[in-house]
């Protein structure tokens, strides 16, 4: 039971992926791998749970705190609950990760090449880095992680909504599917970063 406990860390590679590269090609394998291995664990667990109980296990009863407490005196009950803890909160940092990168341009900066070409780019912004702060909340807490971020929609990142999805896929989709132009300074990166290109002309400034 040990070593099967401990195989639910391999979820951390989902996580990470999640985090750093979450739209590279090979990510979805990084992300989906450990989850579908984690519920094939589960699934056997279940299976044994149902069908091939031993004869002096307690009745299966769901619906009682007293019930709980009989089933988890079975230590492979608590490896199958930690490890559908582990898929379900992953899930919900995966649909946190598209709703925030195609529903906001908080995670995005604008940059300027050297022909004067302006160029979107998801980098660590700010706001990247706020939302990294509460994806990690998810992965240790995974209700109030999703509470915070559901606070977070419906406050400071409310301005940086966009009306359409941005394409996740295409980048400089966000300049023909948003007027919002609250992009955001790269940190790591010492880059040009415009704001607001409907202001009016003197207004207009290069930030880095």
């Amino acid at each position: 039971p040990d070593v099967l406990f401990d195989l639910d860390n391999i979820i951390v590679i989902s996580w990470l992926t999640l985090i750093f590269v979450p739209f590279r090609k090979l990510s979805k394998y990084f992300i989906l791998s450990p989850p579908l291995f984690l519920a094939t664990l589960y699934t056997i667990i279940l299976f044994r749970t149902l069908f091939f109980r031993e004869p002096d296990s307690p009745p299966l009863d769901f619906f009682h705190l007293s019930g709980w407490f009989a089933l988890l005196k079975d230590p492979y009950m608590i490896i199958g609950s930690t490890s559908h803890f582990c898929i379900m909160d992953l899930w919900v940092g995966y649909w946190m990760v598209y709703d925030f990168y195609s529903g906001y341009t908080f995670a995005y900066s604008i940059t300027m090449n050297s022909n004067g070409v302006y160029q979107v780019t998801k980098s660590w912004t700010f706001g990247r880095i706020i939302f990294t702060i509460i994806l990690l909340l998810t992965y240790m807490v995974g209700p109030f992680g999703f509470l915070m971020y559901h606070l977070a929609k419906f406050t400071f990142l409310k301005k940086y909504e966009t009306h359409v999805r941005i394409n996740i896929k295409d980048d400089l989709d966000i300049i023909d599917k948003t007027n919002n132009n609250q992009f955001q300074t790269d940190l790591i990166t010492r880059r040009y970063v415009r704001f607001g290109d409907q202001f009016p002309e003197p207004l207009r400034k290069i930030y880095h």
